[in-house]
């Protein structure tokens, strides 16, 4: 009984910890801004080998190998990384920085070692700011200031308007969420700057991206086009019930055998 035991420990620590994903996350960045893949892993581990691929031939431009102290980032034949790559030495997540159009395109994110082995892909597509247009990306949950670059008086009318709708008015008073669709989308996510009219959205979600416009005061006529990209988390099935249920569907299978 022990023997079977020691076995069915051995098969349920490798089923938990040999983890395999293979999704596609698509992100959308507007051009000049910074974009992270994130590895989704808290920590690499010591026999952890960790490969980026880009599909523009399909070559390797980052690698992290705590075996043999490889830690690096490689550009492409024709130039188009230079400078702007960066690893998260904890986590092995992947920075492009400065973005271009050229960066658009498919990654492929290899982690492989005794404990685990993961495989993602993310598409980014990057998008070009209209002419007088600010871009801004940032992370779902992360918040977000538009700045106004003024600094506002009493006699100052000034609206933010999101896409068609009002979402913040200024006349001497702050009003927030006038419009009547916009408690709904936004759920007292709004901030305002008392002396510079700056909008801030606290706690932003896919759904807030789009185009904000600032009416009124000296900068009147701002825009800016904020694309919030969704972040991918991906947990070890020791951290998830649907594994733990897996495992003890296993135990009861075996047992019954």
């Amino acid at each position: 009984m022990d023997y079977f035991n020691d076995v069915l420990t051995t098969f349920l620590v490798l089923l938990c910890f040999n983890v395999e994903t293979d999704g596609e996350n698509r992100l959308s960045v507007m051009e000049g801004t910074s974009v992270t893949l994130e590895s989704g892993v808290s920590d690499i581990h010591t026999d952890d080998v960790i490969v980026w691929r880009s599909e523009h031939g399909d070559s390797v431009i980052a690698k992290i190998d705590r075996g043999t102290k490889v830690f690096t980032t490689l550009d492409e034949a024709d130039g188009r990384y230079s400078g702007t790559l960066e690893l998260d030495s904890k986590t092995g997540s992947l920075t492009i920085r400065h973005i271009r159009t050229k960066h658009t395109g498919l990654y492929h994110l290899d982690i492989t070692g005794n404990r685990r082995t993961v495989f993602k892909r993310f598409f980014i597509s990057v998008c070009v700011s209209d002419a007088g247009s600010d871009g801004v990306s940032v992370k779902e949950g992360d918040p977000v200031t538009l700045h106004t670059d003024v600094k506002i008086n009493h006699r100052d009318i000034m609206m933010w308007y999101f896409n068609t709708i009002r979402i913040a008015y200024i006349n001497g008073v702050q009003k927030i969420c006038t419009d009547k669709q916009c408690p709904e989308r936004f759920r007292d996510g709004l901030k305002l700057d008392n002396q510079t009219g700056s909008l801030t959205i606290t706690n932003t979600r896919t759904t807030d991206s789009g185009e904000y416009k600032l009416v009124g005061g000296s900068n009147s006529g701002k825009i800016f086009n904020v694309i919030v990209t969704a972040v991918t988390s991906l947990y070890l099935c020791t951290h998830t019930l649907v594994t733990v249920h897996l495992c003890l569907q296993v135990c009861l299978v075996i047992q019954m055998k």
